[in-house]
């Protein structure tokens, strides 16, 4: 952005929005607080800081944060699945507790499919307790059907 294309602050309504890189700055992404890449130039407004998110630059912090996201998700599913295998070796256990495919915590486990943040959180709570949260589980999901054991189709 150069001078001649400047605008005005949405925030403090001076003219000074330029892009600027600087270190030490964070971004939400999906679930997670990321330190955005000190390089990364942000339109930020010169006088209160405000900065202006447009669609160059929401791609921008994509493309920069998504690698950093996914790597600490598998790292957080591996602590979670390290823990939970070391007290429950059945997998097909777990996976029916958790209402997920057979042979997808293989893939996971495997890097063969990405996790979910959702997948990841959850198996998080349950690798805190693995024994009880999956007695729970289970329960619920008897309870869900009516008491009634399930059939295969």
């Amino acid at each position: 952005m150069s001078n001649a294309t400047k605008r005005r602050c949405g925030q403090c309504g001076e003219r000074v929005v330029v892009k600027l890189a600087r270190p030490g700055r964070t971004a939400a992404y999906r679930s997670l607080e990321l330190a955005v890449p000190a390089s990364l130039e942000i339109p930020t407004c010169e006088n209160c800081g405000a900065e202006w998110i447009d669609l160059q630059t929401a791609r921008a912090l994509d493309e920069a944060l998504e690698p950093v996201y996914q790597e600490i998700q598998r790292a957080r599913l591996d602590r979670a699945l390290d823990k939970i295998l070391s007290v429950e070796d059945n997998q097909t256990r777990i996976e029916r507790a958790l209402a997920i495919s057979p042979g997808y915590l293989s893939k996971l486990k495997h890097g063969k499919r990405a996790p979910s943040g959702e997948i990841v959180s959850l198996l998080t709570l349950v690798s805190d307790d693995p024994e009880h949260a999956l007695e729970r589980l289970e329960t619920l999901s008897k309870r869900d059907a009516g008491g009634r054991k399930r059939t295969a189709s």
